[in-house]
């Protein structure tokens, strides 16, 4: 069942930035499609944006502070950024497939498209 946008939930208090603006971007469109219940779904929704927001943080240090570090003893090593960034994506992919967040995950949920009389890509051939 198609909803409405602006019905969709705002970001939990206590999100950081990121986060927030993570849930701002994904959750109007899952939960227009009737793919987020707020009711059910907002813990995991929460994990998957946290995650999104410290993989972008960790990509910000790599940039900022390069991809190596040294180590307690001095030697060069790869950053730990490396292992915070590659966590957090498994988590975001994990999370993000129950929400149909990837090409074929959204195949496996089937999802209903958006409901737009005039974004009709391919002209009515597929209906």
């Amino acid at each position: 069942m198609a909803r409405p946008k602006e019905d969709a939930p705002p970001p939990p208090d206590g999100l950081p930035a990121e986060a927030a603006e993570e849930w701002s971007r994904v959750v109007p469109e899952l939960y227009a499609r009737g793919v987020y219940d707020p009711a059910l779904d907002r813990a995991f929704m929460v994990v998957y944006c946290s995650a999104w927001a410290v993989y972008t943080a960790a990509l910000m240090e790599l940039a900022t502070g390069g991809l190596m570090a040294e180590g307690y003893r001095g030697q060069v090593k790869k950053s730990p950024a490396h292992q915070i960034a590659r966590d957090a994506a498994a988590l975001m992919l994990t999370f993000g497939a129950r929400f149909g967040l990837n090409p074929l995950d959204r195949q496996r949920l089937s999802m209903p498209l958006p409901e737009s009389g005039s974004d009709d890509t391919f002209g009515g051939l597929l209906t």
